[in-house]
């Protein structure tokens, strides 16, 4: 087998990792299906890096159809989690629904109005609307990453035919193709069909606000607007939005004054009336979490309903080895 991934699969990978409104950070993944080989991204790694460094790891194929046909997604995570490391490079914990597909090209990425879309209460309609008569797409209810959602999306594929877009519930969007340049135009017309507008957000008194930094917390200007805006600051202190969000922040946005003495700092507070912190020791993975947060929090639309994780999402996803082996890489 091959020791490098075919180069249009990382020039491609690294394009969209060069957007932060498709890709943010180590979240998302591609793949290709190439002879016996299915290249994917490997856990913990930035699709920017594509073309600097290898960060797709070669699968024998054959196993995981096998595995695949038979619907033993539990045996397929376990089989790509604890045998399959090329040169450290361990699968992305997303293989098992890269191989679900049918498509020779495969990525899956946290693009901005994807999220946003999926998150709204009226998100399925929305998103069915968008696929329109010429897109096959279906919605997926959340599930957890990995052999539970690779199982979710078998089963609906079983129902209604295997799909080319896939909208995941407060997750993101999968798209399939022949080519990985295919897979990626049709990612951008995904984004295009689920625009949202973006909202203005309250202006912060930055000077005053940079009064309330401390020796743990610093000014997180960007985020600032969201912290003076009711419904934000309401919709993201309440619960977080994407696993990402839970891998990397920690969980929701934190509020200034209510966090335990004994509990872990909130990466991101927001201090009432004054803007928004984060904490000095910020790794890069958090740095572009929260950037991604508000990309998708100035996309909901003003009193939308909107759906977050729950505290047993939290709690299975920080529970979970592989999210744990991808922070550990992130604190590196």
């Amino acid at each position: 087998m091959d020791t490098l991934a075919p180069e249009e699969l990382t020039a491609t990978a690294a394009e969209l990792g060069a957007d932060p409104l498709l890709v943010q950070g180590a979240g998302g993944n591609a793949s290709l299906k190439s002879g016996d080989a299915l290249w994917v991204k490997a856990s913990g790694t930035w699709m920017r890096d594509a073309v600097l460094r290898n960060i797709f790891a070669p699968i024998s194929l054959a196993p995981l159809l096998t595995l695949r046909d038979s619907g033993e997604f539990e045996a397929m995570e376990a089989h790509l989690q604890s045998g399959c490391a090329v040169d450290g490079l361990r699968p992305s914990i997303e293989t098992s629904l890269h191989a679900l597909m049918p498509h020779a090209a495969v990525v899956h990425a946290h693009a901005v109005n994807s999220v946003a879309v999926s998150v709204l209460g009226d998100g399925p309609s929305r998103f069915k609307h968008a696929m329109g008569c010429d897109l096959r797409g279906v919605f997926i209810p959340y599930t957890k990453p990995g052999a539970p959602l690779a199982k979710a999306v078998a089963e609906a594929f079983a129902v209604h035919g295997p799909a080319d877009v896939i909208l995941l519930q407060n997750h993101g969007v999968v798209v399939g193709a022949d080519r990985p340049r295919a897979a990626a135009d049709l990612l951008r017309e995904v984004e295009q069909r689920l625009t949202l507008p973006v909202r203005s957000l309250p202006k912060a008194d930055l000077t005053s606000a940079r009064a309330f930094e401390n020796e743990v917390y610093c000014l997180a200007e960007a985020q600032c607007g969201a912290g003076l805006d009711p419904f934000l600051f309401e919709v993201l202190t309440r619960a977080p939005l994407t696993p990402d969000q839970v891998v990397f922040l920690g969980g929701a946005v934190g509020v200034a004054g209510q966090t335990e003495e004994s509990a872990e700092p909130a990466s991101l507070i927001f201090e009432a009336g004054v803007g928004a912190f984060r904490r000095r020791d910020c790794t890069p993975g958090a740095l572009s979490a929260m950037d991604a947060l508000l990309d998708v929090a100035v996309r909901l639309p003003e009193g939308a309903v909107i759906r977050g994780l729950t505290a047993s999402h939290e709690a299975e996803l920080l529970d979970w080895e592989a999210e744990k082996y991808r922070k550990s890489l992130d604190s590196r």
